[in-house]
């Protein structure tokens, strides 16, 4: 069932540990899916803190509960549950008029229709995808808890070799690796693929901030950091 109290009560959530993980695996959800992200404990509770802080943690709630929901058999448990939708979920979900519509046809029922919650499912599913997931990747939250994974010795090794600095994801564009995947997904793949990663390697190439990298704060900081 919900578990949702009063924006005013809202409970913290919990970072996940940094124990049992390494830096590759936490890395690989910059560029993955928002289903990678969730079928890991530890990626699915770091993504609950990002919407927690967002105030849209209820978001990620409804799709767990509706998951629940599917698989309930005694009618009154399922009244029940759409009777808390009302009074403890609807207020903060954004859904369209005519999934409210259906959710509420099937409130009258003596045994309500888990089909019924489908389309708001889709809907909330369509939103942390296209809007928050994004933003999660780029959030202080996730840079910050790679941060805590990354071995100053893997740092380190930037110094060694420019092409040691961009085989990291962590400093690969988001707008380059966002673009390359949808080419993928699209199955859209033929020989210009690479060419606007290609592009940034030559600029970076000829603007020549290797070096300066290097000496700079933001390195020098983070190195100190990793001590």
């Amino acid at each position: 069932m919900f578990d949702i109290n009063a924006r005013s009560d809202r409970v913290v959530a919990e970072l996940p540990s940094t124990e049992g993980i390494e830096y590759p695996r936490a890395a690989s959800w910059a560029s993955g899916t928002l289903q990678n992200v969730l079928s890991d404990s530890k990626g699915r509770q770091l993504f609950r803190v990002f919407l927690h802080d967002a105030l849209a943690e209820e978001n990620l709630s409804f799709i767990e509960s509706y998951e629940d929901f599917k698989k309930m058999k005694d009618p009154i448990q399922k009244k029940h549950y759409v009777e808390e939708f009302f009074t403890k979920y609807s207020p903060y979900v954004n859904i369209s008029s005519v999934a409210m519509q259906k959710i509420k046809a099937t409130a009258s029922s003596e045994d309500p229709d888990p089909g019924a919650f489908a389309l708001a499912a889709k809907e909330v599913m369509r939103l942390l995808e296209n809007d928050q997931f994004p933003r999660f990747k780029r959030s202080d939250i996730y840079v910050n808890y790679l941060q805590q994974l990354l071995p100053r010795a893997y740092a380190e090794r930037w110094a060694t070799s420019f092409e040691a600095l961009l085989g990291n994801q962590v400093f690969l564009p988001f707008g380059v690796r966002q673009f390359i995947e949808k080419k993928i997904n699209d199955k859209d793949v033929d020989c210009t693929l690479f060419d606007e990663a290609i592009k940034h390697v030559e600029q970076v190439l000829k603007n020549d901030p290797y070096v300066r990298f290097l000496q700079s704060n933001e390195y020098i900081e983070l190195l100190e950091k990793l001590h």
